[in-house]
């Protein structure tokens, strides 16, 4: 427990339900207070009623809206376009990262995810 996070608001987005808890309970040991949703379409509403977010983890390939087209729907909007977002996938490759990088990612990351280079980046991202 470093509590490098203390007082970041992380939003993870992914319909894996044990990517969340396990991303959610690293998160909190270091400090972050974590929102969890299970589907994109969540954190566009999200957005309505709390917009002081750090930073959101996104996975790519979710049902209903993927972690594209809420890449694009931030991007369009007042509150989510200055965001920082880190993309997550089982199926990281240069094409995706590529992608994800042309949307405005600030990087991408292969699950399992390796938690200290995800810590690292987080920490970066918002100093």
């Amino acid at each position: 427990m470093k509590y490098g996070m203390l007082g970041k608001k992380i939003v993870i987005v992914d319909d894996e339900e044990f990517n969340l808890f396990l991303l959610e309970n690293v998160l909190v040991l270091e400090g972050a207070e974590v929102i969890s949703k299970r589907n994109a379409k969540d954190v566009l509403e999200l957005f309505e009623e709390n917009n002081n977010i750090d930073v959101i983890l996104t996975d790519l390939m979710m049902p209903e809206m993927d972690g594209y087209d809420l890449m694009d729907r931030l991007q369009e909007s007042d509150f989510g376009k200055n965001i920082p977002i880190i993309a997550l996938s089982a199926n990281m490759n240069e094409c995706e990262e590529a992608k994800c990088k042309s949307k405005g990612v600030v990087s991408c990351l292969s699950k399992p995810i390796n938690v200290e280079k995800l810590i690292r980046i987080i920490n970066n991202v918002n100093n």
